[in-house]
């Protein structure tokens, strides 16, 4: 007999709080407060965030790394950096977070959206080719949820048509590719330090790169486009480039100085918990949990999992709400195909303007607009993230595995 669902009036699995993330040691807030007592909260006028860009170079092996105010303006410096702009094209995955189209578009590019594989959720490399152009500059791979994409056969395709690759690795902190670091394997790697990532400064991001050319530009434009500098503290007001001000502080560089010490400890503990879920819901009718790819170190920053339409009919947001009855915090993973969202489907520009969109260096219709991305509008369909962050304990991954359990089995076909 099947056990009454909590959503139902029956008896929730789990009735403690789940474990909060991000957690802090002592060591973060006395940093942050010796930051704070040093008075230099700026890149401008204090040594922490070179502190924190020198650690991060070392610790991916790249020869620069660029501190960011988020992981979004870090894709834009480096499509910036590539001279990507108007008139141009970049290919982004249609399932991912709209962080990564939003920065083509303001480049004033256009985004060509491709499929995703099923099993990875990643670009499928398959239907890139298709949607290359004579506009196109950049492929932009999402290491998405943690797990790299197949960076071989991207890295081909875009040697073959002279494209840079971009890589989102603002999911991927200390993942691997093939034992290849995620976010060194593409011409340009971005991450985000968002407050519930791998690694989180609170807000934050970071560009890296091998490449003093790229990395001196977008260090030209993270700071108001001024004339490049040496010494902390000095600036001469000379603006040789259209900038921003995309700087990281002090604080946010202080906290990330301290998790990049802690980094492969939390992605292993998020391997451990991931391993051991998989194998408590191996037996769950209805679920497919992620899949594990021999020769990448998955970072786990979100454990989806997918219903299972041949065995569950029932609506996706019906499931994912029982489970939440049950105690267990449980999403949605990116519902609706980027190019489906009404920001890109309507060709929405700046302000009353339709540019990029309408811009005569384009002179065409978007391209995203002639295809149809039958994957990725499955996995928002069908696609639900489970927590295991690094506070997360097997006893509660008993609890998240007793929930899914008793869901799925009473809405088994």
């Amino acid at each position: 007999m099947k056990e009454q669902l909590a959503i139902n009036g029956g008896n929730p699995i789990r009735q403690l709080p789940y474990p909060k993330w991000p957690l802090f040691t002592q060591k973060d807030k006395d940093d942050l407060a010796a930051a704070l007592d040093d008075g230099r909260m700026t890149s401008i006028t204090g040594p922490k965030v070179k502190e924190f860009e020198d650690k991060y170079a070392e610790k991916f092996g790249a020869k620069y790394a660029l501190a960011t105010s988020n992981g979004v303006v870090a894709l834009h410096l480096a499509l910036a950096a590539l001279e990507i702009g108007p008139g141009d094209e970049v290919i982004v995955p249609a399932h991912t977070f709209i962080g990564t189209a939003i920065p083509v578009v303001m480049a004033n590019a256009i985004p060509v959206f491709v499929d995703v594989r099923l099993d990875t959720f990643n670009i499928d490399p398959l239907k890139i080719e298709a949607a290359i152009t004579d506009r196109t500059k950049a492929i932009m791979p999402v290491h998405l949820n943690g797990l790299c994409a197949e960076m071989d056969t991207i890295a081909a395709i875009a040697k073959k048509h002279n494209l840079f690759v971009i890589e989102d690795a603002c999911q991927a902190h200390g993942g691997k590719y093939k034992g290849k670091t995620a976010g060194t394997i593409g011409d340009i790697g971005c991450f985000s330090f968002f407050e519930d990532k791998v690694l989180t400064t609170g807000e934050g991001g970071m560009l890296i790169t091998d490449s003093p050319q790229y990395y001196e530009l977008a260090r030209c434009i993270r700071s108001y486009g001024e004339g490049l500098v040496t010494s902390i503290g000095e600036r001469k007001y000379e603006h040789v480039k259209l900038g921003f001000n995309y700087r990281m502080g002090s604080l946010n560089a202080a906290l990330g100085i301290n998790q990049l010490d802690r980094l492969e400890e939390m992605v292993q503990k998020r391997n451990s918990n991931a391993k051991y879920l998989i194998e408590k819901l191996s037996g769950t009718e209805g679920v497919i949990t992620p899949k594990e790819i021999e020769y990448c170190l998955n970072a786990y920053y979100k454990f989806v999992c997918r219903i299972d339409r041949t065995k569950i009919s029932v609506e996706l947001d019906k499931f994912i709400e029982a489970i939440k009855a049950e105690g267990i915090p449980a999403t949605p993973r990116y519902p609706k195909p980027l190019p489906l969202q009404k920001v890109f489907k309507d060709g929405c520009g700046y302000g009353k303007t339709d540019c990029p969109y309408g811009c005569d260096k384009y002179g065409r219709k978007p391209a995203f607009f002639d295809g149809s991305w039958p994957v990725a509008e499955q996995v928002g369909r069908d696609a639900f993230v489970l927590l295991i962050h690094p506070s997360v304990e097997e006893k509660d991954l008993d609890d998240v595995a007793n929930a899914v359990n008793k869901v799925a089995a009473n809405f088994i076909n």
